[in-house]
């Protein structure tokens, strides 16, 4: 579908609402992330480095453009598989000892996901210990003690360590550890759906993640908690006071009366959301989403033809107007001058002799008026309506 901006993603920018315009800009590209051969999974990543823009394509460049491979450094080389579709199989007795770390006593279907269970858009190689590396491919069943290596850079894999690896993730987890992130302008569910975010990658477990939530609510958010429930757990309780914000929100737009506990930006976002933001948040589909943009383009010609249509009658109108109105007649005197009848050059010397003998005072103006009269005589002259002369102008 035409008219989809090119996604660019910089420094600051927001990772989720980045991977989904890019995700819709593959998808009117024809390019499948998952596929392989010209619009597959190279072509994808290629796509997504072209995306970066300064300090961040720096970044991508250092981190993954530079890397080979893709380590799961919590999968040592013992098992009995040469893939990791086998490692998928494997029960946790099977695995044993070759899984540590996260991947300590986990079954294979926990570490290494398949692609018919995770797309390239939510894979997760957190207990597996995914990371690029330019360590040569080692397959899981080597037998070297060492982490399992595969050969290549998935475009899911890139995308995964985006997600949890870029600066921006980094310094968020570490506001999270040290208790510094806030509430401030987010929404609750903002503020859930982020602690839920970096608590996961960080390993926190549900209690730590509702302490966390806790602690970043301001006081009048940590009351209407402790009024509904604090021991609910965190996905109900997150649930029952973002419905609590979004009443105080309707109503702050209603009545137009400070809320304490309603943001500006929390107002806005709601109420004004972009398309690419409010899809994600809802769930709507690719598919939802274009046809809405091409519902709203169709709507937007309609609504400018009827513009033109309205601006052209509108025209027609004054132009008729100008000229079914109808003309005045005004008398207009004469100038002071010779009668029209005076034709002959003797008439001529005649009358400019009664003048000048009006000026020395031998006649006066009424004996000059009474030989040479000033008639009237009627000329046409448009009466101009305002309209008629602002065009004119």
């Amino acid at each position: 579908m035409a008219g989809i901006p090119h996604p660019y993603f910089d420094w600051d920018d927001s990772i989720p609402d980045f991977l989904a315009q890019l995700r819709l800009d593959l998808q009117n590209r024809g390019i499948d992330p998952a596929g392989a051969g010209a619009n597959g999974r190279a072509q994808a990543i290629g796509h997504l480095r072209a995306c970066m823009r300064g300090r961040t394509l720096e970044w991508f460049d250092e981190e993954i453009t530079t890397k080979q491979n893709w380590e799961l450094q919590n999968l040592l080389d013992g098992t009995a598989q040469a893939t990791l579709q086998g490692v998928n199989g494997l029960n946790a007795g099977a695995i044993g000892v070759n899984g540590i770390n996260e991947a300590n006593g986990q079954p294979g279907n926990v570490i290494v996901k398949l692609r018919a269970v995770e797309g390239p858009w939510d894979e997760d190689w957190r207990v597996a210990g995914g990371r690029p590396t330019n360590a040569v491919p080692n397959a899981p069943n080597a037998g070297n003690g060492t982490p399992t290596v595969v050969a290549g850079i998935r475009f899911g894999q890139a995308v995964w360590w985006l997600k949890t690896h870029f600066p921006t993730v980094e310094e968020e987890l570490r506001d999270l550890t040290y208790g510094t992130i806030r509430k401030g302008d987010m929404t609750i569910d903002e503020l859930y759906r982020k602690i839920l975010r970096i608590g996961r990658r960080a390993n926190y477990r549900p209690e730590e993640l509702r302490r966390k939530f806790l602690d970043a609510l301001p006081i009048p958010w940590l009351e209407k908690a402790e009024d509904i429930g604090e021991h609910l757990p965190l996905d109900e309780l997150a649930k029952k006071l973002y419905e609590i914000e979004l009443r105080r929100i309707a109503r702050h737009k209603r009545d137009r009366i400070s809320d304490p506990l309603v943001s500006n930006r929390a107002s806005r976002q709601i109420y004004e959301s972009s398309p690419v933001s409010t899809s994600q948040q809802q769930g709507i589909s690719l598919e939802d989403m274009q046809k809405a943009i091409q519902n709203a383009l169709a709507q937007q010609k309609t609504e400018y033809q009827s513009l033109l249509e309205k601006q052209k009658s509108d025209f027609q109108s004054q132009m008729a107007q100008q000229v079914s109105t109808p003309q005045t007649v005004e008398p207009v005197r004469q100038p002071r001058g010779p009668p029209s009848s005076l034709q002959t050059e003797e008439g001529l010397k005649n009358y400019y002799i009664s003048e000048y003998l009006k000026d020395i005072g031998v006649l006066n103006k009424a004996e000059l008026d009474a030989d040479y009269p000033a008639k009237n005589f009627q000329r046409p002259r448009p009466q101009r309506s305002n309209v008629s002369a602002r065009i004119d102008r």
